[in-house]
């Protein structure tokens, strides 16, 4: 660890030279050091944050601001943003059924399918600026979770989704530089390893998304400027420093520390993150892992998908103040979606975004929001949330809540939908009624509404005062210094060097398989164990004789059957993991290759074992050759071939569209492999169609080889073979030679000038020149070699097969729907009568009458 504030040399040091110099030998000696320990890094954290996040980022804001440095940031601009998707149509959409299904395909075959498209965002325009908190709101649907993720550089097109308009960041086309990197974005689930802790599954994303350079020029700069006028730096300075020391050194996870105080996640830093299967942590706690996963990158642009998923209120609240802090102290950029946010939680944001049907209806400050609908007949009553009321807006479905009679002191009753019969007081409020709409009512005490489309709305908004203001915004020319653009230092693809990238993920996997998964690891090669030892002990000690070698073949084939079903499960496991991996793959924490060889490396250890638990006792209970040559092929045969299937069953994991599709491939495989491999089947009888399973077949190489290299030993090659009618290819051996008595007669003698040796790898047709014991192996070894790159090629360019949205289309419900939308318009159902039924309703008993 560094030196404590008392034992550094600056608070003595008269001349800013000498602050320069141990600033300069504090960042240095940060690099050489090897990584703290966790009592290290709580050691440089806690005494930086005993005051607090905001006494320690004002202090080194204003240290920055006296020395002349500006934080570099990001502009944000979209214009024009249009994401279309295709819609899957059809009534096996709801609930798929046989008959659905047969239906919708016979309509596509009958050139009558249905198709269709749905668009997420419709043009939508916008600015988010340097150091303000922007909040999303909208009903479901509306477009928040695609507006983030395309403007952090996260929504590729694809052959179902169609994405239009431009994004730009400090004027830079987002294709320029790295925005993954410089953009952080945190989704509405949390995918993380239930095996690691929360203090493993952060440092793991310092480790890989890389130090922070800003810090380390900021550092050096403010340093410069404090020696070149004298400043002495305080305690509370020191401290600043050596915790930014650390960070810029990258290597000590002091950020991981940080993130867990701020979080307020040091009580549960040890605890297993878990999930369904796995006791670990709450889903409040689970979702502020997924959010300190992502702010302890590098970013300045922070976009924040419904962050308030499981999460009370008083943890929202401390969460949102967190990230106004960031933003107001070092001119961050945050958009945050929610879900009916808490009063006190909407005054911490500057700005907000209302989408409507992947339209924008106001962009701008929340009391300029309320005057603004105000002036299209929208009045927020007391006693609603500002946030509620914009949502209620936004849904132009729920503009029959807004309706009520004229005047005040009436109850306003929840109208936009029918209410079973005494369920009236459920839907009513004990607010002051209010109307909405265009012009006034005809009748004393009414109001004429109706409801207002998203477009109508979205217009409106770009016809008003602040939708010319934004507008001129957006479209304005604001050129930013290099010094202060925050993109320019993201032109790599990743932020870590990719032997950090390859050693953290090697130190995930080897704490993934062999701290957390040694129990089950156990249970596996002790149900291994007693597996082989019942087998072998029903073959005990075979002898050398031509019956007992059939059923020594027969134990050997079945010994290597059983390593093919021990490795199955490793088709879950990798299909379970490859979201994680996906979304990682995405964020630029490291590339495909590097969490595929680590995979690879950390379970040949786990296979050995496989091979010795399952090989040991059969080879020596059924009666092999008990010579080291033989046993020690046996068991490289072994080894070869369950590294092979391993890696073969993570390849088929690793591309498989849906878990049940890999496991019934992977169980068909399994048993062709078994079927085919030369025993079961002999290889002349197997169908020609099929001879290339059989050549391709790994069980078939291992078998051949591990056959060959128990019947080639010297207590088969040194004894006679038997008659020629106790084995079957007696017959073929005559008609080799000819037909009648003098052929069979001279088969009978060539059996009988062979070994048994000979004989028996007749009878099994392994007959092949050369040394196939060896080349076997080779084969073994390639298949396994091939079967590796294709899972390197595989998570390195494998993508989520893309969807459809789903789009339900039932002629019968949309005529209903329309009708009963055409009576809701018409003028005898108009919001007072419907409002004084409501109430009518709450004075009865309930039943309708």
């Amino acid at each position: 660890m560094l030196r404590t504030p008392s034992e550094t040399s600056v608070s003595q040091a008269s001349a800013g030279v000498g602050a320069l110099r141990d600033t300069a030998e504090l960042i240095e000696a940060a690099c050489q050091l090897a990584p703290l320990s966790e009592e290290g890094r709580r050691r440089v954290v806690e005494p930086a944050l005993r005051a607090g996040e905001e006494a320690l980022l004002s202090r080194l804001r204003f240290r920055f601001d006296r020395a002349g440095l500006k934080i570099p940031s990001t502009r944000v601009t979209y214009k024009g943003l249009t994401v279309e998707r295709a819609a899957a149509v059809g009534a096996s959409v709801r609930v798929p059924t046989v008959a659905s299904v047969l239906h919708d395909a016979l309509r596509r075959a009958a050139g009558r399918g249905r198709g269709g498209s749905v668009r997420a965002l419709d043009g939508v325009a916008g600015l988010l600026r340097p150091g303000t908190m922007t909040l999303l709101l909208g009903p479901p649907g509306s477009g928040k979770t695609t507006l983030l993720r395309a403007l952090t550089g996260r929504l590729p097109p694809d052959r179902y989704t169609r994405v239009e308009g431009t994004v730009r960041h400090n004027g830079h086309d987002t294709t320029t530089f790295s925005v993954v990197r410089s953009s952080a974005y945190v989704g509405q689930s949390d995918q993380h390893l239930a095996a690691l802790t929360v203090r493993e599954t952060l440092n793991f994303s310092e480790a890989c998304l890389g130090p922070s350079e800003v810090a380390g020029r900021l550092l050096r700069g403010v340093a410069e400027w404090e020696a070149a006028h004298g400043v002495e730096k305080s305690d509370e300075d020191e401290k600043a420093d050596s915790l930014m020391a650390h960070w810029v050194a990258g290597h000590h996870g002091v950020m991981t520390e940080y993130m867990l105080m701020v979080l307020g996640l040091q009580h549960a830093g040890d605890t297993l993150v878990g999930d369904a299967m796995l006791r670990g942590i709450s889903g409040g706690e689970k979702r502020r892992v997924t959010a300190g996963e992502m702010l302890v990158s590098n970013a300045q642009v922070f976009c924040l998908d419904a962050i308030s998923n499981g999460l009370d209120s008083a943890a929202t609240l401390d969460i949102v103040a967190s990230l106004r802090r960031t933003a107001r102290l070092i001119d961050a950029t945050v958009a945050v979606s929610l879900l009916q946010p808490e009063p006190e939680v909407v005054a911490l944001f500057d700005e907000i975004i209302v989408l409507s049907e992947g339209r924008v209806i106001w962009h701008g400050p929340a009391s300029k929001a309320l005057l603004h609908f105000a002036s299209l007949g929208f009045q927020c009553p007391p006693g609603l949330d500002v946030a509620d009321f914009l949502l209620l807006v936004a849904s132009p479905q729920d503009h029959a809540m807004l309706a009520g009679p004229a005047g005040g002191g009436a109850p306003m009753a929840y109208t936009g939908a029918a209410m079973p019969a005494g369920s009236g007081a459920m839907f009513t409020r004990s607010v002051p009624s209010f109307g909405c709409g265009k012009g006034g009512g005809t009748e004393p005490g009414a109001v004429d509404w109706r409801e207002w489309t998203a477009k109508e709305l979205s217009d409106a908004f770009w016809a008003s005062d602040d939708g010319h203001s934004l507008q001129a915004a957006i479209h304005a020319d604001i050129s930013v210094p290099p010094e202060q653009d925050h993109t320019l230092l993201f032109t790599a693809k990743y932020g870590a060097p990719w032997h950090t990238m390859l050693a953290a993920c090697l130190r995930r996997a080897v704490t993934l398989e062999w701290r957390r998964n040694w129990p089950a690891l156990v249970v596996r090669w002790l149900i291994s164990l007693v597996i082989s030892v019942v087998a072998g002990s029903i073959f005990w000690q075979l002898p050398a004789t031509f019956q007992g070698a059939v059923s020594a073949m027969g134990m050997l084939f079945w010994v290597l059957c059983f390593v093919l079903v021990v490795t199955v499960p490793t088709v879950e496991l990798t299909y379970s993991r490859r979201s994680l991996m996906l979304r990682q793959r995405r964020d630029r924490f490291y590339a495909g290759w590097m969490e595929a060889v680590p995979q690879v490396l950390v379970n040949l250890p786990v296979l050995a074992v496989d091979v010795l638990v399952m090989g040991i006792p059969v080879y020596f209970m059924v009666g092999f050759t008990p010579a080291s040559g033989p046993f020690l092929t046996f068991l490289l045969i072994m080894l070869a071939l369950n590294v092979a299937v391993d890696n073969f069953y993570r390849l088929l994991g690793a591309i498989m569209p849906s878990l049940p599709v890999g496991i019934a491939i992977g169980v068909t495989i399994l048993i062709s492999f078994e079927l085919l491999a030369g025993f079961t089947i002999s290889p002349a009888k197997i169908p020609q169609p099929w001879k290339l399973v059989y050549y391709l077949n790994p069980l078939a190489h291992a078998y051949r080889a591990a056959a060959l290299n128990e019947l080639r030993a010297p207590r088969w090659t040194s004894q006679p073979a038997p008659a020629a009618a106790a084995f079957a290819p007696a017959p073929a051996a005559a008609s080799a030679t000819g037909g009648g008595l003098d052929g069979e007669a001279a088969a009978v003698s060539q059996v009988s000038q062979q070994s048994l040796s000979e004989a028996l790898i007749a009878f099994f047709e392994l007959e092949l020149p050369g040394d196939w014991v060896w080349l076997g192996i080779a084969v073994l070894l390639a298949w396994s070699a091939l079967y590796v790159a294709g899972v390197m090629v595989a998570y390195s360019l494998f993508k989520p097969l893309p969807t459809k949205a789903v789009v339900v289309e039932d002629d019968g419900e949309q005529r209903e729907g329309q009708q009963g939308k055409e009576q809701q318009r018409a003028p005898g159902a108009d919001a007072a009568t419907m409002a004084a039924a409501a109430a009518q309703g709450n004075g009865g008993d309930g039943l309708s009458n």
